[in-house]
């Protein structure tokens, strides 16, 4: 039976639930150990997730119960200090006296999968994991397109990867990796989840000058928009741009597609180790994954996914700044021209595309910075330990 110990029982930690008892059935509070870097709110955790938590006592926890499993989710910033000061001594405890080694699940943006191997050692499995963390919205399971990349720090054995797919299964797909490709596709999957800015700008704008409509009917029309290019998608709910206002329903269609086809375009600007159509199929999961929820999610919902995807200075926050600084004004005007019969310009489509790459390429560099890497060399600085997600 495999035993997990969790650092970091926070919004991943919590989330990873329906994955460990995949795993191990209903056996979580004899298996599954959880560690809190604070007092608070600790009782209630513990009875919400169904297994024993304890405070700042990583160390100590790893020592008795021996795991075959780690998982690291902690907030960004504290892993590579987690990883020196308290991973590093236990798996050279471990060596010293013959026990297996367990495996390591990061779920931390960065550091990277192969920084944790250089620092814990080349037999250890260390897998960094960016995994898909919306399972259901409003009652609809969306994992049929939940993707979780996973990138490997070393070789790793097939029956131990079976385990780390098994632990992942309950969120959708998982696709293996190499961590540069991993960061790339981050990129696209950020740009997708800003169609949230988008879709609320348009109804902001649209509201302005009269015209209501919901940001759920604006969701709703991208997905329908998306399925006329990718036909091979599931469709998970019923939708369409029925309840757009009129003006605006080739509007959607044009919007969705450059929007798409401009975080592709990103994508396919750098080289990968991945087939083309595997990086286009995941592109495109990523949009379905990011655009679905604005179908049916209040605003307020679609902020609180956003806050527990996010934390300051990271990845995600470029995104949304660069809609704000480039994108907002000019959509505003394209949605209050079209709404007024005249259309909008002529170019404006293609500025939408060119602006999504160019959001995505904020987020490729944002995330390069995090990671310690220089978007020039593309070289791993294995001191940097000022990363977040």
């Amino acid at each position: 039976m495999e035993k997990i110990v969790v650092i970091g029982v926070g919004f991943i930690g919590g989330y990873l639930r329906r994955g460990m008892k995949n795993l191990l059935g209903s056996t979580l509070r004899d298996n599954v150990f959880g560690v809190k870097g604070s007092a608070a709110g600790r009782a209630e955790r513990e009875r919400t997730l169904g297994f024993d938590i304890s405070v700042n006592d990583a160390a100590a926890v790893l020592a008795r119960e021996n795991p075959t499993i780690i998982v690291l989710s902690p907030p960004p910033e504290t892993v590579p200090g987690l990883t020196r000061e308290i991973l590093s001594p236990y798996y050279a405890a471990c060596r010293s006296a013959g026990q297996p080694l367990p495996d390591l699940y990061s779920f931390a943006p960065s550091p990277s999968a192969d920084w944790l191997a250089a620092q814990l050692g080349s037999d250890v499995h260390c897998a960094k994991i960016l995994p898909n963390i919306f399972d259901t919205v409003c009652g609809v399971d969306i994992t049929p397109i939940g993707v979780n990349s996973v990138s490997l720090g070393s070789s790793w054995p097939e029956e131990r990867l079976a385990v780390l797919r098994t632990v992942l299964a309950p969120y959708g797909e998982t696709v293996v990796l190499t961590d540069p490709d991993s960061l790339v596709l981050l990129a696209g999957k950020i740009t997708s989840h800003v169609c949230c800015e988008v879709c609320c700008a348009i109804a902001d704008t649209a509201a302005r000058a009269g015209v209501p409509v919901t940001v759920n009917a604006l969701g709703s029309a991208m997905c329908a928009a998306q399925l006329l290019f990718c036909p091979d998608l599931p469709t998970l709910y019923p939708c369409s741009d029925a309840e757009v206002p009129a003006p605006l329903r080739s509007f959607m269609i044009e919007l969705t597609r450059a929007w798409f086809d401009g975080l592709h375009a990103f994508t396919q600007s750098i080289p990968l180790s991945i087939p083309a159509e595997q990086a286009a199929h995941i592109d495109a999961l990523s949009f379905a994954l990011n655009v679905f929820p604005i179908s049916l999610e209040t605003r307020e919902q679609l902020a609180q996914d956003t806050k527990n995807a996010a934390t300051k200075g990271g990845v995600l926050e470029r995104g949304v700044e660069y809609f704000y600084e480039h994108v907002e004004a000019p959509l505003a005007r394209a949605v209050e021209e079209t709404l007024t019969g005249a259309g909008a310009d002529s170019d404006f489509f293609a500025w939408i595309r060119a602006q999504s790459e160019g959001m995505s390429r904020a987020a490729y560099e944002r995330s390069l910075r995090l990671a310690g890497r220089d978007s020039g060399d593309q070289q791993i600085r294995l001191d940097k330990s000022d990363v977040s997600d």
